[in-house]
């Protein structure tokens, strides 16, 4: 998680860099929460799949490479930290890690003014962590991959900044996996979950270079 970390921090500094030519890249910060149902298969069980909730938080940097341009085409990257829970709701089970995310947005304006930019386009999203399971000792790490559409707006404050919001749908494929050294956690390794959800994200995003509205 460190290394995918600092690779991605370096990633936001080369395209900050190549977009200051191009007057068009939006820097700051964003949060984020979301909710899914999830259905859950454990290991090699002959268990049937469980239906589970999972929720998440996230907090992190965002850059946009057309924030507030007059552009068709604007490419998001938000890179975050946050913290994801998965419960079932006919028992006191429950998950809880602590991790990263990054999410790759790719945005086509439908709306282009003076003060306002919406868009719309595909989002991927890879996120991952560790933690425990809840009221125990046994420890857990966790890695999701996931795809969806994200419906945006991007509201102008004068030159300085823009107030961003975004509202999206993603499906995700997900892995936990058990400490092989917990014993109490008996003959199932893993469990995989897998599902959609709704999430809506706040952003503040301040303008390098000068935009072109």
């Amino acid at each position: 998680m460190r290394s995918l970390f600092w690779m991605t921090v370096g990633a936001c500094v080369i395209l900050t860099a190549a977009s200051q030519t191009a007057e068009a890249v939006g820097l700051g910060m964003y949060t984020r929460y979301g909710t899914s149902s999830v259905e859950a298969e454990i290991g090699d069980s002959d268990f049937d799949s469980v239906d589970m909730d999972r929720s998440h938080l996230a907090i992190g940097l965002a850059l946009d490479t057309a924030v507030a341009r007059q552009s068709v085409f604007n490419y998001r990257l938000e890179l975050g930290y946050t913290e994801v829970s998965v419960e079932y709701d006919r028992s006191n089970f429950e998950l809880d890690f602590t991790g990263g995310e990054i999410n790759n947005t790719f945005g086509f304006a439908i709306v282009r003014s003076h003060s306002t930019r919406i868009w719309l386009g595909p989002t991927f999203r890879l996120s991952g962590g560790s933690g425990e399971v809840a009221d125990s000792d046994i420890d857990a790490s966790y890695i999701a991959v996931g795809a969806g559409a994200v419906l945006g707006g991007n509201h102008h404050l004068g030159s300085v900044a823009s107030i961003c919001w975004s509202l999206g749908y993603v499906y995700q494929y997900g892995v936990v996996l058990f400490d092989e050294e917990e014993e109490s956690w008996g003959d199932s390794d893993d469990i995989t979950l897998t599902g959609g959800g709704f999430n809506g994200t706040i952003a503040m995003i301040f303008h390098l270079g000068g935009e072109e509205r």
